[in-house]
């Protein structure tokens, strides 16, 4: 996904880049965002109670599945 394709690069920059810490700490803003999301759209699902269901295809098309 587009967040997981950014951290990498600015993991990257930050290995070329070592006088200079912005790099690192944008990448810790980033993991600390998609941990944050991640744990929204597990409340979302709890909330929902379809999750239960989802091996019968409860959860397709829910518009936080693919969040």
């Amino acid at each position: 996904m587009m967040y997981e394709a950014l951290l990498a690069h600015l993991r990257e920059c930050a290995k070329l880049d070592l006088s200079n810490n912005t790099y690192s700490e944008a990448a810790a803003a980033i993991k600390s965002l998609m941990v944050d999301k991640k744990e929204a759209v597990n409340e979302l699902c709890l909330k929902c109670g379809a999750y239960k269901q989802r091996h019968s295809g409860a959860c397709d098309g829910c518009r936080w599945r693919g969040a």
